[in-house]
């Protein structure tokens, strides 16, 4: 199934049953570091992409280097419980850095520092394993200024290498957008940090998206969990999950273990760009995963 071009904004405005949240989110410690902030931002007048970061030093400099050939320099808030050499690879890259360390073991309670780290209008938050795709930042830059609502969708792909081909999954899961069902995977990525309320509800968008635009599904952006990570080590993050709400993590296990899966349930599908192809195959080749 090709991916349908839609309106270049959706307005949608009733409240989302599945991405709803109820405690609020706190942050216990928050430390900034823009030493180096002497990058281009010209294309990003009014928003700002931000990367929540933990134990990603196997792969961050690659994800950087990616952006920086989008002419972007993220906002880096690196968790302060990371075991492995996270901060040491931003500061080598000369990344600007907000250290927070949240009271809740989840990426969720981790955003509302945005409030008060970044001063344009909107952010765009992506994991430190997600890219977006060109399509996707030419959207934000002649778009996004026009919407009116305080929070935006964009379109996820899970993607896999294999036999030197980048996929990603058409899952039937996927499909759960409160207005379209042919969307694929929602995410609540797009926000007006001074107009929501942030919640640190697990698998929240770390806010209540009570009123969104959908962006186009072309608009999307892709996920490399099930390249970077071994299945040993996204069953631990099952089971942080897990730890600190029963359900939370055996219950999304789905998207997270496509090992699960039959083949045909998972509907592998080629992307109708190659522009992630020469990233994917360097990642996938110089970063290994530990077992």
């Amino acid at each position: 199934m090709a991916r349908q071009d839609r309106q270049e904004s959706t307005a949608l405005s009733r409240p989302v049953g599945r991405v709803a949240a109820c405690v609020a989110g706190r942050l216990s410690k928050i430390d900034t570091h823009d030493e180096n902030a002497t990058f281009s931002m010209t294309r990003m007048q009014n928003y700002r992409i931000v990367i929540p970061t933990r134990d990603s030093a196997r792969w961050i400099a690659a994800f950087n280097e990616a952006y920086e050939l989008l002419r972007i320099r993220p906002l880096y808030i690196y968790d302060t419980r990371s075991t492995d050499a996270t901060r040491q690879v931003l500061d080598g890259l000369r990344a600007e850095v907000v250290a927070v360390t949240p009271q809740v073991d989840r990426v969720e309670a981790m955003l509302s520092v945005t409030r008060h780290a970044v001063d344009t209008e909107w952010v765009i938050r992506f994991d430190d394993d997600e890219i977006p795709s060109r399509t996707l930042i030419d959207w934000l830059d002649r778009v996004l200024p026009t919407i009116q609502h305080s929070s935006v969708a964009f379109s996820r792909s899970d993607a896999n290498f294999r036999a030197d081909r980048l996929i990603y999954s058409r899952l039937e899961d996927y499909y759960f957008h409160p207005q379209d069902p042919t969307y694929l995977d929602p995410q609540w990525r797009g926000f007006r940090p001074r107009h929501v309320t942030f919640r640190d509800t697990i698998h929240s968008p770390g806010f209540s998206p009570t009123q969104f635009t959908t962006a186009p599904a072309r608009a999307f952006f892709v996920h490399f969990d099930w390249s970077l990570r071994s299945f040993n080590e996204r069953i631990a993050k099952l089971l942080r999950y897990e730890r600190q709400h029963p359900g939370a993590g055996w219950g999304s296990a789905k998207f997270y273990l496509p090992e699960l899966h039959a083949e045909h349930d998972l509907r592998w599908t080629a992307f109708e760009t190659d522009e992630f192809n020469d990233f994917a195959r360097r990642l996938v080749r110089g970063t290994p995963s530990s077992t």
